[in-house]
C-alpha cells in the first residue's frame, strides 16, 4: 500500500536530500511530529553523543511505557532473554553481535526496540551502512520496517546512540493533554483518530492543535488542500 512504500524513502534519505559539505548531519521527523519546544540544544546535545560513540544512526527507544508511549518492555525483554540470556539497561549489548536468532525472533515477533520515526544520520559510512540495512525490510516483503531497524541494531550493522527521551519525547493520550515535549508524536491512525478515549478528537483539536470550537468538532474529517488524497 501507499504507506509502505513511503516507508522506504527514510532509508533514502541520505540519497534523496540535497546535500552539501556542509550538510554533515541530517535528522529525520515522520510529519505527524509536532515540535512543541526549541531544537536547537537538543540537536546539539544529540550530535555530540553521536560523535563520541561514532554512531551510524541516534534513535529514541520505543514502547517504554512513559510519556505516552505504549509499554513493551516486557515483550522485548521476552525475546531478548530467550534468545541472547540477560541484557543490559538498553536492552541489548552495545560491544557485540546477537546471535542470528536473536535477529529472527525480533523481525518474526515484529518486536520494535527503536522509534523509526524521527532519527539522526550523517554523511558517513557508518550511517549509509546502516541505513541499507535497514532498508532491506521494503524487498524482504515485510509490512513493517521498525522491527529491521531493531534488527539492523542487534546484528552490528548499525552502531547506534540513543537519544535523550524522558524530556524529549512523547505521544499525547487523553491522559497527558497539555503536557508538551521537545517532539510530539501523534500517530497517524489511533492517536490522531482519537481512539485512545471518548471525546478525545475535539479536545486534542482545541488545546493541542489550537483550533476553533468549531473546527475541532469536524477536524479528523476534513482534508488539506495541498493534498488530494
Amino acid at each position: 500500500g501507499k504507506a509502505r512504500y513511503s516507508k522506504q524513502f527514510k532509508q533514502k534519505l541520505l540519497e534523496l536530500v540535497p546535500l552539501t559539505p556542509a550538510h554533515q548531519y541530517v535528522f529525520y521527523i515522520d510529519m505527524d511530529v509536532m515540535v512543541g519546544k526549541p531544537v536547537f540544544n537538543f540537536l546539539l546535545e544529540a550530535i555530540k553523543q553521536a560523535k563520541a560513540k561514532r554512531a551510524g544512526i541516534s534513535l529514541f527507544r520505543e514502547g517504554t511505557g512513559e510519556n505516552g508511549q505504549a509499554d513493551h518492555a516486557h515483550k522485548i525483554d521476552q525475546v531478548l532473554h530467550q534468545v541472547a540470556g540477560k541484557v543490559n539497561a538498553e536492552y541489548f549489548p552495545q560491544s557485540k553481535k546477537l546471535p542470528e536468532k536473536a535477529q529472527t525472533e525480533v523481525l518474526k515477533k515484529g518486536v520494535s526496540i527503536f522509534h523509526g520515526g524521527m532519527f539522526l544520520v550523517s554523511r558517513s559510512n557508518a550511517s549509509r551502512k546502516c541505513l541499507n540495512r535497514w532498508g532491506a525490510w521494503y524487498d524482504s516483503g515485510e509490512d513493517r520496517d521498525q522491527p529491521s531497524l531493531s534488527s539492523a541494531i542487534l546484528s552490528g550493522s548499525c552502531k547506534m546512540s540513543l537519544l535523550p527521551f524522558r524530556e524529549h519525547f512523547g505521544q499525547p493520550t487523553g491522559e497527558n493533554i497539555g503536557t508538551y515535549w521537545t517532539f510530539n508524536h501523534f500517530t497517524r491512525t489511533s492517536r490522531m483518530k482519537g481512539y485512545d478515549a471518548a471525546g478525545w478528537r475535539p479536545v486534542a483539536g482545541q488545546k493541542l492543535l489550537g483550533l476553533s470550537p468549531e473546527v475541532s468538532q469536524i477536524w479528523w474529517k476534513l482534508k488539506s488542500p495541498l493534498c488530494p488524497v
